[in-house]
């Protein structure tokens, strides 16, 4: 019997926190609202990205479009170019695992299973050739092509002919090295990569072979090459943006015009349309604009931070009213048990 008392005895002990301020929760603290400051700041930097969005959309089933804009201000440092669908479902369960990761990484090219309907040239005829690369999401990429002219004005005439500097961009720095080494191979050959998929077909909707897609560097062709790789990187929302060049300052080829950044002037972009919105009510946006360390403009997550800020101060004054308004004093607190007898 003394032997179970003392085992209750410690039992009760453990449970018992040590007496020390972490323990009671009586450390000094200081509660601020950061999200105030956050939503400020991230906002702030939203504000400063420079940005103009060309909706190009209205070009309809023309082959060839032009468009042009105007830049109020300059776009200093890096610069991106962006593409934006609107009304474009990547989200869809079975669009997303309409893929087949072996010929990705290429492994097995003639394996296309979960791919469906995109697997083969005649989708009833099991011995027909295979599709390369296979899947809902390669078949629906993006096919539209854009050039970028500047139209530099040196002459102190604005009424003469402006001169007509293309822009160069680069596809370097769109994507992690990670992305091209290990997600997407070309399948090994020793002879060209065309020869190497002379048993597949290309995707129904594509116009060229995979192994046409950029005939001038070989390490950017076939499935490792980026716009394919960032088209099959499905986004989450209906209405995004895919990276497409970024501005080319530091080649040899650069003019020193455009080697700071985009000038403020008149701008020319030629389209040739060849992706098809029109079938979905959907639409199509060229992105021009700068960055900063919260990345592209977003005003969204400056102001739901200001919004919960606003929240906790609204509720904050409301509590302190309330306590003041009907709260007890500490004399009235301590005298409680009193006026609970007076009752």
């Amino acid at each position: 019997m003394v032997e179970e008392k003392n085992v209750e005895e410690d039992n009760k002990k453990t449970k018992i926190p040590k007496d020390s301020p972490l323990r009671q929760q009586k450390l000094k603290a200081w509660q601020p609202i950061p999200t105030l400051y956050l939503g400020a700041i991230l906002l702030k930097e939203s504000n400063d990205i420079k940005e103009i969005v060309i909706d190009y959309t209205d070009c309809l089933y023309a082959p060839y479009c032009e468009k042009t804009f105007y830049l109020e201000d300059n776009f200093d440092g890096d610069v991106y170019f962006f593409y934006q669908l609107g009304n474009y479902y990547q989200n869809i369960r079975r669009y997303q695992k309409s893929l087949n990761n072996y010929q990705l990484i290429g492994s097995n090219i003639y394996d296309v299973s979960g791919c469906d309907s995109y697997s083969r040239e005649n989708e009833n005829d099991p011995k027909s050739k295979v599709i390369y690369p296979c899947g809902a999401i390669a078949n629906s990429m993006f096919s539209d092509k854009f050039e970028l002219i500047y139209k530099h004005r040196e002459q102190p005439n604005p009424m003469w002919p402006p001169i007509d500097i293309p822009v160069p961009w680069t596809y370097e720095g769109l994507l992690k090295d990670r992305d091209r080494v290990k997600l997407f191979k070309n399948p090994p050959t020793t002879s060209s990569l065309c020869e190497a998929l002379i048993n597949t077909v290309r995707p129904k909707k594509w116009t060229i072979d995979v192994c046409m897609l950029d005939t001038t560097n070989e390490q950017n062709n076939g499935v490792q090459n980026v716009d394919f790789i960032i088209w099959m990187t499905t986004a989450g929302l209906n209405n995004f943006r895919k990276p497409f060049r970024k501005l080319d300052r530091t080649s040899s080829i650069t003019p020193q015009q455009l080697r700071g950044g985009l000038p403020r002037g008149e701008y020319l972009l030629k389209i040739i349309n060849n992706y098809d919105v029109i079938s979905f009510n959907g639409t199509k946006k060229f992105v021009v604009t700068t960055t900063s360390w919260i990345g592209s403009k977003n005003t969204f997550l400056g102001i739901a931070f200001l919004t919960v800020a606003g929240l906790c101060i609204f509720s904050g004054l409301f509590l302190l009213f309330m306590h003041y308004k009907f709260g007890h004093s500490l004399g009235e607190l301590g005298n409680l048990d009193e006026l609970m007898l007076k009752q």
